[in-house]
C-alpha cells in the first residue's frame, strides 16, 4: 500500500513541477528573446537589456534589473544594438548641431551609416463634382546614406526620394572618398550606376582591398 502511495505522490509531482517550469520560463521569455540587446554608455560601459523603440535622437531602453523603460538622448550614448534593427552610433549631420541615430550599414576604413525616418501625414483629396473632401494619411519611409573616411565628416551619398542633392554633385562626391584605391575608382568610372546596392559593393571591396595611389 505504502508503494503505491508513493507511486501516486511520484506521478502527481511531475506534471505539477513540470507546469510551474514552463510557467517560469513564460515569464523570462521577454528577457531571453531580447537579451542580445545593448546600449553602450559615453563611458563606454555595455548595458544589456530590450530596445524597447528608438526614434532619430531618442532611445527607449528597458534594462533587464529595471521594471520601467527610460529614455537616453543619443548625445549620452556611444551607441546601440537591437537585434531587430541592427547597430547605431549618435552623429552629427552634415550643417546640423544635435547627434542623431544612425545605423551603420557597413563598417571600416570606409564606413556607411543610413538615416530612416519613417511615418505618416493627412490629406484630403475630391471624391467628384459635387462631393465632400475625403481625408485620409499617407505614410512616408525616407532613407538617406552617408559615407564617412575615418573620423572624417559624414559626407550625403544618397536618397530614396527625390528631393535630393544633385547627382553629380553625390556622385563627385563619392569619387573623391574612393579614389585612393585605384581598382575600386576605375570600377566606379566604368560602370554607369548609383543604386543603394552598388555603393555598398563598392565600399566593401574598398575596405577589403591595399589602397592604392591613383594616377
Amino acid at each position: 500500500m505504502r508503494s503505491n502511495m508513493n507511486t501516486l505522490i511520484a506521478r502527481l509531482k511531475r506534471p505539477s513541477l513540470l507546469i510551474i517550469c514552463i510557467f517560469l520560463l513564460l515569464l523570462e521569455s521577454p528577457h531571453l528573446m531580447a537579451q542580445g540587446d545593448y546600449l553602450i554608455t559615453a563611458s563606454g560601459d555595455t548595458v544589456p537589456g530590450i530596445v524597447k523603440s528608438h526614434k532619430k535622437d531618442v532611445l527607449k531602453f528597458l534594462k533587464l534589473d529595471s521594471r520601467k523603460a527610460e529614455k537616453i538622448k543619443a548625445g549620452d550614448l556611444r551607441g546601440f544594438y537591437s537585434s531587430s534593427d541592427g547597430h547605431f552610433v549618435p552623429l552629427v549631420l552634415p550643417d546640423a548641431k544635435k547627434q542623431q541615430f544612425l545605423k551603420i550599414v557597413e563598417k571600416g576604413k570606409l564606413s556607411i551609416y543610413e538615416l530612416n525616418i519613417s511615418g505618416t501625414y493627412s490629406n484630403t483629396f475630391s471624391r467628384g463634382p459635387g462631393q465632400p473632401m475625403a481625408f485620409g494619411t499617407t505614410s512616408y519611409n525616407n532613407i538617406t546614406w552617408f559615407a564617412r573616411k575615418g573620423d572624417g565628416p559624414l559626407v550625403e551619398l544618397k536618397k530614396n526620394s527625390w528631393i535630393t542633392l544633385s547627382r553629380k554633385k553625390r556622385r563627385d562626391a563619392f569619387f573623391d572618398l574612393i579614389q585612393d584605391n585605384a581598382a575600386v575608382a576605375k570600377r566606379y568610372e566604368e560602370v554607369d550606376k548609383f543604386t543603394f546596392d552598388f555603393i555598398r559593393q563598392l565600399v566593401i571591396e574598398y575596405n577589403l582591398k591595399q589602397p592604392t595611389a591613383s594616377h
